[in-house]
């Protein structure tokens, strides 16, 4: 069991380092310093961020796929517009965007169904990983994650990719307008964000 923040990302630069050939990397919202406008935040000295450490590491690595899960939109005033919740609603998706055209060689989806967090890395017949609470934000939070091995993590593993990858949406240029239509965002909305006015 790890409760530690560092631990826990120590734990994944550990089994990085092993160069696994496929991960799979599953969270509730994304935070490694890309802000919704696309600027690299994470050089920031006085905030070091780990999550982009590990990121960066697995650069390295030959099959990365990341599932970000975000809460599906609600607005404050229900099915009313509103553009200020709108906004911040495609700033959040806009964030996930520019986390994926930072990380191109990773495989990025979207799912708006989803609270799992995981990360499973498959080597030479071996699977690993961690599960658990802690979110790939960055986040401080008190948390705890447990580390999955063999049987156990396959049937983890085989769950993701048999009951949530088919419902979730690869994030790129060709699907942002889709999620965004998906969750009902007001088209001009979507106009703003395309013209860069948000």
């Amino acid at each position: 069991m790890i409760t530690d923040y560092n631990q826990y990302y120590n734990a994944l630069l550990k089994c990085i380092a092993t160069k696994p050939t496929e991960t799979l990397l599953v969270t509730y919202g994304m935070y490694a310093g890309i802000d919704q406008n696309g600027n690299d935040n994470s050089k920031n000295p006085t905030r070091p961020c780990r999550t982009r450490d590990v990121l960066e590491a697995m650069r390295k690595l030959p099959n990365v796929s990341i599932l970000v899960s975000i809460a599906p939109y609600k607005g404050c005033k229900g099915f009313q517009y509103c553009k200020h919740c709108e906004s911040k609603y495609v700033q959040q998706v806009m964030r996930l965007y520019n986390h994926a055209e930072q990380f191109k060689e990773f495989k990025w989806y979207l799912i708006t169904e989803c609270h799992l967090k995981c990360v499973i890395f498959k080597r030479e017949g071996l699977i690993v990983g961690y599960a658990g609470g802690r979110n790939f934000t960055d986040s401080k939070w008190l948390d705890v994650s447990f580390g999955i091995q063999g049987e156990e993590a396959r049937e983890l593993y085989d769950y993701i990719q048999d009951d949530i990858m088919g419902k979730a949406t690869p994030i790129n240029s060709d699907t942002l307008n889709r999620v965004l239509e998906s969750q009902q965002i007001n088209s001009k909305t979507i106009e703003q964000m395309e013209a860069g006015i948000l």
